[in-house]
């Protein structure tokens, strides 16, 4: 598509088609920016653009690397059973109240080792966001992809296999975020379109129930999969990334729209791309179609 157009699809599940491990050496394509190291993974740039409130607690901060909302849940489960413990002793309920204790006691022990664990070791720099809505802003990130990546996932730490910590040898990881000014945003894009192998950018705007983070990571993994050569942009809006979130996410979808076309529009007349392709998964359908609308009864005469 010429520039200044926008091809469009939908994510489409892969439960039925077989995984596939793949190198991600510069013996395959990588989208443009990658670094390839020597230490087992590769460095690919991911170009952001959101509306999301930033958070105050930066992206080098102490964070639980791969294991939230585990944490969540035993911290929950624990102090559920010391109250129950609690109001159990004040009716004199002893043997409910000492296995309550118990419960509370080993699900607090086991919340306390994922922090002790699950504390990244790993370098980061630049900023966060939270699923508040906030003022539009756009950056660079960095998304570190380990070199035996398996095509189609989004390899993060898994208590299943016994991992709590990120290893950028086996896992997806954000690196670095950096929030860029309007002319700095549009001098690094345009220069990465000119220089890339194919002059083109591939836009991903996530769903319901993603984070900012796991968003950025969700781009990084599509570029390096299908191949592609250009240069990857995620478009992130405030999703909660809870499962109960869907109604402020439907909205915040809705929110969005004017941002989002006009970020389109900027790609399409700012950076010499030769074409703009806009992958939207889920609820992000919901912002595409919107700001698509708005695109073409604006360029309507």
């Amino acid at each position: 598509m010429s520039a200044g157009g926008f091809a469009a699809s939908e994510v489409l599940p892969t439960d039925d088609t077989e995984s596939v491990r793949v190198p991600t050496k510069a013996a395959r394509e990588m989208p443009a920016g990658t670094l390839a190291t020597e230490s087992g993974y590769s460095k690919v740039q991911v170009y952001y653009a959101t509306d999301r409130q930033r958070n105050h607690v930066p992206l080098a901060a102490y964070e639980l690397s791969g294991q939230k909302t585990t944490f969540m849940a035993l911290s929950f489960l624990s102090l559920l059973s010391i109250a129950y413990a609690g109001l159990s002793t004040i009716r004199s309920r002893t043997k409910a109240a000492g296995i309550s204790a118990m419960l509370g006691c080993s699900t607090g022990c086991l919340a306390g080792g994922l922090i002790f664990l699950g504390q990244t070791t790993i370098e980061k720099h630049g900023v966060n966001y939270t699923g508040e809505r906030g003022q539009f802003t756009h950056g660079i990130a960095e998304v570190s992809v380990p070199d035996l990546h398996e095509r189609g996932v989004v390899e993060r730490p898994s208590l299943l296999k016994f991992e709590v910590r990120e290893d950028q040898t086996k896992h997806l990881v954000l690196t670095k975020a950096i929030e860029l000014l309007d002319e700095d945003f549009n001098l690094k894009i345009s220069n990465a379109v000119a220089t890339a192998p194919a002059h083109d950018l591939l836009v991903f705007i996530h769903g319901y129930n993603v984070s900012f983070e796991a968003a950025l990571l969700r781009t990084a993994q599509l570029a390096v999969d299908l191949p592609f050569e250009g240069v990857p942009v995620c478009y992130s809006w405030p999703s909660q990334a809870t499962l109960t979130g869907y109604p402020i996410d439907a909205n915040n979808a809705d929110w969005t729209v004017p941002h989002l076309k006009d970020f389109l529009l900027a790609l399409a007349t700012d950076t010499g791309a030769e074409s703009i392709n806009v992958i939207a998964h889920s609820m992000g359908n919901r912002a595409m179609t919107g700001a698509i609308r708005q695109i073409s009864q604006q360029q309507t005469p």
